[in-house]
């Protein structure tokens, strides 16, 4: 029996290797996926053979040209698990399904207007949790399991879901995390989300092949950063690594004490309360102000590429220029500054990854 029992469990590794695989990468052969698990090609055969059959992988329709005959790509079934995915910001909250390997499987929007503050947090996490029930209602109408929730936050968030200090949405001290585990959808995560982001560019954008890796987020009212380095996301002890927003711009900042937000956020949001497009004058100061900020993150993190999302009312090609400008010759490296090539999208896959990190192995050893 003991013999019977270690077979099943080599099985079931086995089984979860190939899908863990197939997680990361694009499609592969099945001489492709022996190379990479070190499995022994009969058993990936006898495998993918089977989990096939079960829908849990799919053969892909292109083929790629070997020696001799045609060989088949498998890719892992996107319908076969999904979680569900939330990106709040100040104004608007967006929500996705996602499944294993990272595809969005379907998006939904929901504008949040400024009134809608009168509301308090009851208000906000009351549309959340609407959001995560519209997603879960799209997957079950179309017979996709769903486990796990995670959401994305602009504010410092502890490792219990916990955020604090997120002052575009008023919030201090919200237990995030806890309120959603009682919808028992399986595991929660919350994430801040610059750090979400900044994963999400890693994973699909801009940021992929390249280390470390800053995504760096632009606003009307203040700025946010992401570090990946190692394909692993920085938070420090606190959570508050890349809280770019508290960046001191001056001697006088030390005089300064801030309830929400920090200086260069509060700098920023200054620029933005006197003029929604900003004259040539107060660009430039904006400019100037996030280049002191980013200069600052150079010298810590040294990254190779900064990938900016600039909000869509800001000229993002001035800002990246005269960034650049700035900031050569005033540190030892200049890096590379890249837009994102995700946009909105960013947040949501960067989430979805880390949430179905929590998921995979019970789904995939069922």
């Amino acid at each position: 029996m003991a013999l019977h029992g270690n077979r099943d469990r080599v099985v079931t590794t086995n089984r979860s290797v190939i899908l863990d695989t197939l997680c990361h990468t694009d499609s592969l052969s099945r001489a492709q996926i022996a190379e990479l698990t070190g499995i022994p090609l009969p058993t990936v055969h006898r495998l993918c053979t089977q989990l096939r059959k079960e829908g849990i992988i799919q053969e892909s329709a292109k083929n790629r040209d070997g020696r001799g005959r045609p060989v088949r790509l498998l890719h892992l079934n996107p319908s076969f698990h999904a979680v569900l995915v939330v990106n709040v910001r100040g104004t608007a909250i967006d929500g996705a399904v996602v499944s294993l390997n990272d595809w969005i499987l379907h998006e939904e929007h929901m504008p949040q207007p400024p009134e809608d503050d009168k509301g308090g947090t009851g208000s906000r996490i009351r549309a959340i949790t609407a959001m995560a029930r519209l997603l879960d209602r799209w997957a079950a109408d179309r017979s996709i399991p769903c486990t796990g929730i995670g959401v994305a936050v602009p504010g410092i968030v502890q490792n219990d879901g916990m955020v604090t200090a997120a002052s575009e949405l008023g919030w201090n001290e919200v237990p995030l995390g806890d309120i959603l585990r009682t919808a028992d959808k399986g595991p929660v995560l919350v994430e801040n989300n610059a750090n979400a982001y900044a994963y999400g560019e890693v994973l699909a954008g801009a940021g992929k092949n390249h280390n470390p890796v800053v995504g760096y987020t632009i606003r009307h009212f203040g700025v946010g950063a992401g570090i990946v380095v190692d394909g692993c996301i920085l938070r420090g002890s606190h959570g508050m690594a890349g809280e770019m927003g508290y960046t001191l711009t001056s001697r006088e900042s030390l005089d300064n004490h801030y309830t929400y937000g920090g200086d260069l956020e509060w700098q920023i949001s200054q620029i933005s309360a006197v003029e929604d497009q900003p004259s040539k004058r107060s660009e430039e100061t904006l400019i100037d102000l996030i280049s002191l900020s980013i200069g600052d993150i150079c010298l810590v993190a040294d990254p190779e590429i900064i990938v900016l999302d600039i909000a869509p009312t800001l000229p993002g090609q001035r800002i990246r220029e005269g960034i650049r400008r700035r900031l050569i010759g005033r540190i030892p490296h200049m890096p590379d500054l890249a837009a994102t090539q995700l946009g909105r999208k960013a947040p949501l896959i960067g989430v979805g990854e880390l949430i179905s990190q929590q998921v995979r192995t019970a789904a995939f050893n069922v």
